[in-house]
């Protein structure tokens, strides 16, 4: 079953406010940092870029290389296969991947990674969208 997630969810700390991330932006003279809130899409992104190390199997691998693709252009809700679903929500219980060491570590905070999880989650499906 296709489901659908809203990837611009702001990530919020207990408190209710934003997480936020630092970045660059602009070239030469022009570049700064600035602050921008957490979507539920960079979360995902995050995840993404790093499952190579999360011990998913080739096929699974397969997948989470085109997500990348989808996710960088998806803004707002955005409706997943269920095979696409399904390796987001695999990616988002787990959480964390193998570092140097060999060693298993958590991707991102505690905070966040639970606000990924519960997000994903909350996922509705496709046919209820439509109603």
């Amino acid at each position: 079953m296709q489901k659908v997630l809203d990837l611009s969810k702001v990530m919020t700390e207990f408190d209710g406010k934003p997480i936020t991330e630092q970045r660059m932006e602009g070239e030469g003279k022009d570049r700064k940092v600035v602050e921008k809130d957490i979507l539920l899409k960079d979360g995902l992104l995050g995840y993404i870029r790093r499952a190579d190390r999360m011990g998913l199997k080739k096929e699974e691998q397969d997948i989470a290389f085109q997500l990348g693709f989808i996710l960088a252009k998806a803004e707002g809700k955005h409706t997943f296969t269920t095979a696409q679903y399904d390796l987001i929500k695999k990616i988002s219980d787990l959480g964390e991947m193998k570092d140097q060491s060999g060693e298993n570590s958590p991707i991102y905070g505690f905070v966040l990674r639970n606000q990924i999880k519960v997000a994903v989650d909350e996922a509705e499906n496709a046919e209820d969208t439509n109603k």
